[in-house]
């Protein structure tokens, strides 16, 4: 297995993993009227790390042939992995202020 396609697969099993937590903690706010504020908004940025792992893959030669480092800096990044962070830190903060007001518990309940 090349080291893209085990990239790919942990980005996927990231996404599959960080998803299903992200509906445990609204299924689990829902019903016992409980949430985890960090994990609110942990779970949706991870799942877009694990979406940007999938969609572009880079190993540590191409980083170190290109960039001169074996480590990706923000400036070093594609603008699409930027979008997908940004993203993912927009959707974390949204998850997290629609799951910490009350307002989801007085519809839902």
């Amino acid at each position: 297995m090349s080291k893209k396609s085990m990239q790919r697969l942990i980005g996927l099993l990231m996404m599959v993993i960080c998803g299903a937590e992200i509906i445990h903690g609204w299924h689990y706010a829902l019903t016992n009227a409980v949430y985890w504020p960090k994990v609110s908004v942990l779970m949706p940025v991870c799942a877009a790390i694990g979406l940007a792992m999938f969609l572009f893959p880079m190993s540590k030669e191409e980083c170190f042939a290109k960039y001169g480092s074996e480590q990706l800096g923000w400036s070093h990044m594609r603008i699409e992995l930027k979008v997908i962070l940004v993203a993912g830190l927009i959707a974390g903060f949204a998850n997290w202020a629609f799951i910490g007001s009350g307002f989801i518990f007085a519809v839902f309940n």
